[in-house]
């Protein structure tokens, strides 16, 4: 185990410090979501991601290719939600991360200037991934989502009546 020096241990001035300066303090979320890494989407990649999600699946399609036809759309469309999924969820981390640094900052406002080009970048990655989702995400689908939500549970389905069994049987 490692020996912490005297004049850095919690509750002396230095540990005050550098506890939320150290570890996964300011210099932990500096370097985090700064810029664009292997997980990142293109603009490309997004906007195509973003035409299929809005295109109505093709459930009527004929001919002898049909059925693979089908499934090659069904395929495309849940690598397209993954996209939407890892947008959304990198941008979602990454806005944590940037009011986290936010906040840490705000106990040394000395550090701002030294911080700022750090900040800068995290800002525009943030702005960036907030961008993308913005194309994946449908803001009907949205309020619909939001209004589902708000709404009271249905009743208790009527046991006797057989159209509704299958219902049931959903725990």
């Amino acid at each position: 185990m490692r020996q912490v020096p005297a004049w850095g241990r919690t509750g002396t001035g230095a540990g005050w410090f550098l506890g939320p300066l150290t570890g996964l303090g300011l210099l932990h979320e500096l370097g985090n979501y700064g810029e664009a890494d292997e997980d990142t989407f293109t603009d490309d990649e997004v906007k195509q991601a973003a035409a299929l999600l809005q295109q109505a699946p093709q459930d009527d399609l004929e001919g002898p290719d049909a059925e693979e036809e089908e499934e090659d759309d069904w395929r495309a469309r849940r690598e397209a939600q993954q996209v939407r999924d890892s947008v959304v969820g990198q941008w979602r981390s990454a806005a944590a991360s940037l009011r986290r640094a936010h906040r840490l900052l705000a106990l040394f406002p000395w550090l701002k200037p030294w911080a700022d080009a750090g900040m800068r970048l995290k800002d525009d990655h943030v702005a960036l991934l907030q961008q993308q989702a913005g194309q994946l995400l449908s803001w009907e689908a949205l309020t619909a989502a939001a209004g589902v939500a708000a709404m009271a549970p249905p009743p208790d389905l009527p046991a006797e009546d057989p159209a509704f069994a299958l219902l049931r049987a959903v725990p």
